[in-house]
Protein backbone atom coordinates (compact mmCIF):
# COMPACT_ATOMS: atom_id res chain seq x y z
CA UNK A 1 0.00 0.00 0.00
CA UNK A 2 1.00 3.60 -0.53
CA UNK A 3 3.09 4.91 2.36
CA UNK A 4 1.94 8.53 2.15
CA UNK A 5 0.12 9.46 -1.06
CA UNK A 6 -0.02 13.10 0.00
CA UNK A 7 3.78 13.32 -0.03
CA UNK A 8 4.22 11.40 -3.29
CA UNK A 9 1.60 13.35 -5.23
CA UNK A 10 0.63 16.99 -5.10
CA UNK A 11 -3.06 16.24 -5.13
CA UNK A 12 -5.21 18.99 -6.55
CA UNK A 13 -8.41 19.94 -4.75
CA UNK A 14 -11.27 21.24 -6.89
CA UNK A 15 -13.64 23.92 -5.68
CA UNK A 16 -16.18 24.00 -8.51
CA UNK A 17 -19.63 22.59 -7.83
CA UNK A 18 -19.75 20.27 -10.83
CA UNK A 19 -17.08 18.18 -12.53
CA UNK A 20 -16.67 18.31 -16.30
CA UNK A 21 -14.70 16.06 -18.64
CA UNK A 22 -11.49 18.05 -18.20
CA UNK A 23 -11.63 17.86 -14.40
CA UNK A 24 -12.49 14.15 -14.37
CA UNK A 25 -9.68 13.31 -16.81
CA UNK A 26 -7.23 15.21 -14.61
CA UNK A 27 -8.48 13.32 -11.55
CA UNK A 28 -8.14 10.02 -13.42
CA UNK A 29 -4.46 10.76 -14.09
CA UNK A 30 -3.94 11.43 -10.37
CA UNK A 31 -5.80 8.22 -9.53
CA UNK A 32 -3.65 6.17 -11.90
CA UNK A 33 -0.55 7.33 -10.05
CA UNK A 34 -2.17 6.67 -6.66
CA UNK A 35 -3.35 3.22 -7.65
CA UNK A 36 -0.13 2.12 -9.34
CA UNK A 37 1.81 3.19 -6.25
CA UNK A 38 -0.58 1.18 -4.08
CA UNK A 39 -0.22 -2.05 -6.06
CA UNK A 40 3.50 -1.55 -6.66
CA UNK A 41 3.50 -1.74 -10.43
CA UNK A 42 2.49 0.12 -13.58
CA UNK A 43 -0.89 -1.58 -13.84
CA UNK A 44 -2.91 1.26 -15.38
CA UNK A 45 -1.99 4.00 -17.81
CA UNK A 46 -3.76 6.29 -20.23
CA UNK A 47 -3.09 3.81 -23.04
CA UNK A 48 -4.69 0.67 -21.58
CA UNK A 49 -7.44 2.58 -19.75
CA UNK A 50 -10.18 3.83 -22.08
CA UNK A 51 -12.36 6.67 -20.79
CA UNK A 52 -15.77 7.72 -22.06
CA UNK A 53 -18.40 10.21 -20.89
CA UNK A 54 -22.16 10.33 -21.31
CA UNK A 55 -25.20 12.40 -20.50
CA UNK A 56 -28.50 10.79 -19.60
CA UNK A 57 -30.10 11.64 -22.92
CA UNK A 58 -27.39 9.79 -24.87
CA UNK A 59 -26.36 7.25 -22.23
CA UNK A 60 -27.50 4.05 -23.92
CA UNK A 61 -26.10 5.10 -27.30
CA UNK A 62 -22.72 5.99 -25.76
CA UNK A 63 -22.67 2.75 -23.75
CA UNK A 64 -23.31 0.69 -26.88
CA UNK A 65 -20.72 2.58 -28.94
CA UNK A 66 -18.11 2.31 -26.18
CA UNK A 67 -18.68 -1.41 -25.73
CA UNK A 68 -18.81 -2.14 -29.45
CA UNK A 69 -15.41 -0.50 -29.86
CA UNK A 70 -13.61 -1.93 -26.83
CA UNK A 71 -15.80 -4.28 -24.76
CA UNK A 72 -18.16 -6.28 -27.02
CA UNK A 73 -18.94 -8.91 -24.38
CA UNK A 74 -20.80 -6.26 -22.35
CA UNK A 75 -23.45 -6.17 -25.06
CA UNK A 76 -24.22 -9.87 -24.56
CA UNK A 77 -26.96 -11.76 -22.78
CA UNK A 78 -25.56 -11.39 -19.27
CA UNK A 79 -24.81 -7.66 -19.51
CA UNK A 80 -28.10 -6.28 -20.78
CA UNK A 81 -29.11 -4.35 -17.64
CA UNK A 82 -28.13 -1.11 -19.33
CA UNK A 83 -31.34 -1.22 -21.37
CA UNK A 84 -33.54 -1.04 -18.25
CA UNK A 85 -35.20 2.23 -17.31
CA UNK A 86 -33.10 4.17 -14.83
CA UNK A 87 -29.94 2.11 -15.27
CA UNK A 88 -27.82 4.86 -16.82
CA UNK A 89 -28.86 7.13 -13.97
CA UNK A 90 -27.83 4.59 -11.33
CA UNK A 91 -24.06 5.12 -11.32
CA UNK A 92 -21.45 7.84 -11.55
CA UNK A 93 -18.86 5.55 -13.13
CA UNK A 94 -18.65 1.96 -14.29
CA UNK A 95 -15.65 -0.28 -15.02
CA UNK A 96 -15.13 -2.51 -18.09
CA UNK A 97 -12.57 -5.21 -18.84
CA UNK A 98 -11.49 -6.93 -22.05
CA UNK A 99 -8.30 -8.91 -21.44
CA UNK A 100 -5.60 -6.22 -21.05
CA UNK A 101 -7.82 -3.35 -22.17
CA UNK A 102 -9.75 -1.58 -19.43
CA UNK A 103 -12.37 1.13 -19.40
CA UNK A 104 -14.33 3.51 -17.21
CA UNK A 105 -17.60 5.05 -18.35
CA UNK A 106 -18.39 8.29 -16.51
CA UNK A 107 -21.69 10.11 -16.14
CA UNK A 108 -21.69 13.89 -16.51
CA UNK A 109 -25.20 14.08 -15.08
CA UNK A 110 -24.43 13.32 -11.45
CA UNK A 111 -24.32 15.32 -8.25
CA UNK A 112 -20.89 13.91 -7.33
CA UNK A 113 -18.71 16.88 -6.38
CA UNK A 114 -15.31 17.08 -8.10
CA UNK A 115 -13.21 15.93 -5.13
CA UNK A 116 -15.48 12.93 -4.58
CA UNK A 117 -14.55 11.74 -8.08
CA UNK A 118 -11.22 10.56 -6.63
CA UNK A 119 -12.96 7.88 -4.61
CA UNK A 120 -15.39 7.07 -7.43
CA UNK A 121 -12.58 6.49 -9.93
CA UNK A 122 -10.40 4.57 -7.46
CA UNK A 123 -13.43 2.38 -6.67
CA UNK A 124 -13.72 1.43 -10.34
CA UNK A 125 -9.98 0.85 -10.66
CA UNK A 126 -10.21 -1.63 -7.80
CA UNK A 127 -12.94 -3.51 -9.70
CA UNK A 128 -10.64 -3.69 -12.73
CA UNK A 129 -7.67 -4.88 -10.70
CA UNK A 130 -9.56 -7.49 -8.70
CA UNK A 131 -11.34 -8.94 -11.72
CA UNK A 132 -8.01 -9.43 -13.49
CA UNK A 133 -6.24 -10.88 -10.45
CA UNK A 134 -8.72 -13.42 -9.10
CA UNK A 135 -8.83 -17.21 -9.58
CA UNK A 136 -5.34 -17.38 -11.13
CA UNK A 137 -6.20 -14.75 -13.67
CA UNK A 138 -9.66 -16.06 -14.52
CA UNK A 139 -12.71 -13.82 -14.23
CA UNK A 140 -14.64 -15.29 -11.31
CA UNK A 141 -17.96 -13.86 -12.53
CA UNK A 142 -17.58 -15.31 -16.01
CA UNK A 143 -16.30 -18.63 -14.70
CA UNK A 144 -18.74 -19.30 -11.87
CA UNK A 145 -21.66 -16.89 -11.98
CA UNK A 146 -22.70 -17.08 -15.63
CA UNK A 147 -23.97 -20.60 -16.06
CA UNK A 148 -26.13 -21.05 -19.14
CA UNK A 149 -27.62 -24.29 -17.84
CA UNK A 150 -28.95 -23.20 -14.48
CA UNK A 151 -28.46 -19.42 -14.63
CA UNK A 152 -26.26 -18.95 -11.55
CA UNK A 153 -25.94 -15.26 -12.41
CA UNK A 154 -28.94 -14.52 -10.20
CA UNK A 155 -28.16 -17.33 -7.75
CA UNK A 156 -26.37 -17.30 -4.44
CA UNK A 157 -22.91 -17.49 -5.96
CA UNK A 158 -23.50 -14.48 -8.19
CA UNK A 159 -25.08 -12.45 -5.39
CA UNK A 160 -22.30 -13.35 -2.96
CA UNK A 161 -19.66 -12.36 -5.48
CA UNK A 162 -21.30 -8.99 -6.09
CA UNK A 163 -21.41 -8.22 -2.37
CA UNK A 164 -17.77 -9.24 -1.97
CA UNK A 165 -16.50 -7.23 -4.94
CA UNK A 166 -18.33 -4.13 -3.74
CA UNK A 167 -16.89 -4.49 -0.24
CA UNK A 168 -13.36 -4.67 -1.63
CA UNK A 169 -13.91 -1.71 -3.97
CA UNK A 170 -15.46 0.43 -1.24
CA UNK A 171 -12.64 -0.42 1.17
CA UNK A 172 -9.77 0.29 -1.21
CA UNK A 173 -11.49 3.33 -2.69
CA UNK A 174 -11.98 4.84 0.77
CA UNK A 175 -8.43 4.03 1.86
CA UNK A 176 -6.71 5.39 -1.23
CA UNK A 177 -8.66 8.59 -1.76
CA UNK A 178 -6.54 11.62 -0.77
CA UNK A 179 -9.50 13.16 1.09
CA UNK A 180 -10.44 10.09 3.08
CA UNK A 181 -12.04 10.37 6.50
CA UNK A 182 -12.27 7.01 8.31
CA UNK A 183 -15.81 6.09 9.33
CA UNK A 184 -16.66 5.02 12.84
CA UNK A 185 -18.33 1.66 13.48
CA UNK A 186 -21.61 3.48 14.13
CA UNK A 187 -21.38 5.19 10.75
CA UNK A 188 -20.61 1.90 9.05
CA UNK A 189 -23.62 0.29 10.72
CA UNK A 190 -25.89 3.14 9.61
CA UNK A 191 -24.69 2.93 6.01
CA UNK A 192 -25.14 -0.85 5.87
CA UNK A 193 -28.69 -0.44 7.20
CA UNK A 194 -29.41 2.14 4.51
CA UNK A 195 -28.27 -0.27 1.83
CA UNK A 196 -30.29 -3.08 3.41
CA UNK A 197 -33.45 -0.98 3.10
CA UNK A 198 -32.84 -0.63 -0.63
CA UNK A 199 -32.58 -4.38 -1.12
CA UNK A 200 -36.22 -5.39 -1.24
CA UNK A 201 -37.51 -8.38 -3.18
CA UNK A 202 -40.36 -6.21 -4.48
CA UNK A 203 -37.94 -3.66 -5.86
CA UNK A 204 -37.17 -4.49 -9.48
CA UNK A 205 -33.80 -2.73 -9.33
CA UNK A 206 -32.80 -3.91 -5.86
CA UNK A 207 -29.83 -5.86 -7.18
CA UNK A 208 -28.61 -2.83 -9.07
CA UNK A 209 -28.99 -0.61 -6.01
CA UNK A 210 -26.56 -2.73 -4.02
CA UNK A 211 -23.77 -1.73 -6.40
CA UNK A 212 -24.37 2.01 -6.41
CA UNK A 213 -21.73 4.33 -5.05
CA UNK A 214 -24.31 5.58 -2.51
CA UNK A 215 -23.18 9.12 -3.08
CA UNK A 216 -19.57 7.79 -3.21
CA UNK A 217 -19.61 7.11 0.55
CA UNK A 218 -17.67 3.99 1.52
CA UNK A 219 -19.36 1.53 3.83
CA UNK A 220 -16.09 0.59 5.51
Amino acid sequence: MLTDKREILHIKSYFSKHANEEIILEIIEYCIAIFNSAVGKNFLNMQNLKIEFFNLENGIAVYERFCKQYFPSYLGKYHDDYTQDGYMNSFAAQAFINHDTYGILCSLDTDVDPNSWYETILHEMVHIYCTTHESNGDNFFDKYCVNKKNNFKDGTMGAGYEVWREFIAYYWGAELTPFSTPLSLAQVRAEVRNIDEDVDAKNSVAKMLTTLNKGTQAIV
